[in-house]
Formats: structure tokens, C-alpha cells, sequence
């Protein structure tokens, strides 16, 4: 664990839910794999680039990118593939 990395009980439950999370998710990146967590938890696109560090246009991308690996077109459709697995 890295000195800047969050410790809170919910950065620690996204962590395990993201590393949990097997929707046809063996294609995803763990960094994709945590974004998707974070996204189907609720947070907001600028939420996740403030815990991860990065830009909203990256995490943007990510998502992007994850939509395309589990063939869903938005954040319902991912929240729906999430809940029927």
C-alpha cells in the first residue's frame, strides 16, 4: 500500500468490490476494474478521477472502454450487468 493510497473504509470496500466483481470482467485492467466499482457504486466521473488521481478525461476513456469490453453503452447498462451476475 502506497503512503498516499486512501485507507478509508470505503476506499477499502471498492478496492475488494472491484477486485470481487466478475461480471465478464476477466477483460477488464484492474485500474478499469476499479473504475467500473467506483461507477457502479455512484460516484461521479470527477469523484473517481479525485480518488484516483488522474483527470476526468482519463477516467472518461476508461469507461469508455469498459462499456465497449462488456458490451453495455452507459452506466445503467453497466449497473444492470453488474446486479445480474
Amino acid at each position: 500500500m502506497s503512503a498516499q493510497e486512501d485507507v478509508s473504509p470505503d476506499a477499502v470496500r471498492l478496492r475488494v468490490f472491484a477486485r470481487s466483481w466478475s461480471v465478464p470482467a476477466a477483460t477488464l485492467t484492474p485500474a478499469e476494474r476499479d473504475v467500473a466499482a467506483q461507477a457502479v457504486a455512484g460516484a461521479t466521473t470527477a469523484d473517481i478521477a479525485r480518488a484516483r488521481g488522474t483527470k476526468a478525461s482519463t477516467v472518461a476513456r476508461q469507461l469508455l472502454s469498459i462499456y465497449d469490453k462488456l458490451g453495455v453503452g452507459s452506466r445503467v447498462e453497466l449497473v444492470r450487468a453488474f446486479l445480474a451476475d
